[in-house]
């Protein structure tokens, strides 16, 4: 398998540190309103990337954490009158309820950051033992000027960092470019530190996480571009400067922007569309379709168009999955990822789900033809049923049916056998009255949901 490395800028050959085990880390939210579609992104395409690799035999352990302190939370305390930990656990919960929804469940855990508190300060400790942090008037500040690989994940160096309009310029920092690791604070919520009351900084939390339940290196990590600078950037530069590996992760993926008519898809801008708002009125995996027909590399565009002409697209899969999957004679027996070499080729190739999905459509073309021997149908809905152990695009009401229709259809060729056409028809009827269309043709008998 080969993807694009952010850190080299190579499409490079995936090789875990240990055989046959990865250990992934994702960038998870940060907990005080609804996820939009750009975190959702996000975190389809990685819940798709770890069901492919479970899909071919690695044992993964897909670790996310969750900010669940920070002053965007403090905020939304202060508008909503609650506590701060009120809201992060309603948002915590909101977001879980959302990933659902999108049949988002690799995750092996959620680390929410303040419940690993001793972990941040052990490493701040440890980096200003070895000179890389400083305390401050106002907290503890990490010393970029002591990392000589600062800015290598994001191709800058520190000129044009200082330059930048994205550093904090305190008169408490040596350099411009310094960041963070905890902040001094009076006010509620604070925890007793060596440095005084405070709490700890965004970028600190995920290295502490990290190296708690993988130690200082791992294979993958994982984000949206967004996140390359400084938020990664910081994290290569504190747990390397800990550990003086060569690597904090191996491989780095970033997957690209979601475009709101235009502009990026952020919260800050109010450029949104959160996904709870649209599985309201569109299927969770009519939302992955959309959000996986396109790589991951590959910036996208929403708008209320685009999107409808996507669940278009998407129906028309489902309805070729349903009349393939009515062959009861498919079974899970067959080898199914031998008949589906051509997407685990795909996959293998920098992880293109758009071609996947297009050669899917290929084959839904086929199935409408209505000329599809049984042999070559039955080598269909492997492909179909493979592909969607990772992609998810195809809901398991369908697969459901599929398990049931083949007997229900005997029964109605039994009927009419027996001359029974009334009683055969009624089986028609109820169907067409749940949606689901039957169609004799040439001898034989198919369904599909929708017409």
């Amino acid at each position: 398998m080969r993807f694009r490395d952010t850190l080299s800028g190579e499409v490079k050959e995936f090789t875990p540190i240990a055989e046959g085990r990865v250990n992934i880390f994702v960038c998870g939210p940060t907990v005080y309103d609804y996820i939009q579609l750009g975190n959702a992104r996000t975190f389809v395409f990685f819940d798709m990337f770890v069901k492919y690799l479970r899909a071919i035999g690695y044992e993964v352990f897909y670790l996310q954490n969750i900010t669940d302190l920070d002053d965007k939370t403090l905020t939304r305390a202060k508008e909503e009158k609650k506590e701060w930990d009120e809201v992060s656990n309603f948002y915590y919960k909101a977001y879980l309820d959302d990933c659902k929804s999108l049949d988002i469940d690799s995750v092996s855990h959620h680390a929410r950051a303040t419940l690993y508190l001793e972990e941040i300060k052990s490493q701040i400790l440890r980096l200003i033992k070895l000179g890389y942090a400083y305390a401050s008037s106002d907290g503890v500040y990490f010393d970029t000027s002591k990392f000589r690989d600062y800015g290598k994940l994001s191709k800058q160096n520190l000129d044009q960092i200082i330059m930048g309009a994205r550093v904090e310029i305190r008169a408490s920092k040596k350099n411009p470019q310094d960041f963070v690791l905890w902040k001094l604070a009076d006010d509620k919520p604070n925890w007793n530190s060596p440095w005084g009351s405070g709490r700890p900084g965004w970028h600190i939390e995920d290295t502490a996480i990290t190296e708690h339940f993988f130690g200082p290196e791992y294979d993958v990590h994982g984000g949206g571009t967004d996140l390359i600078f400084p938020h990664h950037e910081a994290e290569i530069a504190q747990m390397r400067s800990i550990s003086g590996s060569k690597f904090l992760s191996k491989y780095w993926i970033h997957g690209a922007f979601l475009n709101f008519k235009g502009e990026k898809m952020s919260k800050s801008t109010g450029n949104v569309v959160k996904v709870r708002d649209l599985v309201k009125s569109s299927p969770g995996s009519a939302v992955r379709y959309f959000l996986l027909n396109s790589n991951y590399s590959s910036e996208m565009l929403y708008t209320d168009e685009v999107f409808q002409s996507s669940v278009e697209g998407w129906k028309r899969l489902q309805k070729a999955f349903s009349i393939a999957n009515s062959f009861h004679k498919c079974t899970e027996e067959c080898r199914i990822e031998k008949d589906s070499a051509d997407i685990i080729a795909f996959m293998d190739d920098d992880l293109k789900t758009r071609e996947i999905i297009a050669s899917l459509h290929d084959i839904a073309s086929e199935i409408f033809k209505g000329k599809v021997a049984e042999k070559q149908m039955i080598t269909y809905v492997h492909k179909f049923r493979f592909a969607n152990k990772f992609l998810g695009i195809f809901s398991e009401q369908a697969t459901n049916l599929g398990q049931i229709m083949g007997p229900l259809l005997q029964v109605r060729k039994e009927l009419r056998e027996m001359g029974l056409y009334k009683e055969s028809d009624m089986i028609r009827s109820k169907l067409k009255d749940a949606g689901i269309v039957i169609e004799d043709k040439s001898g034989e008998t198919t369904w599909s949901i929708g017409g």
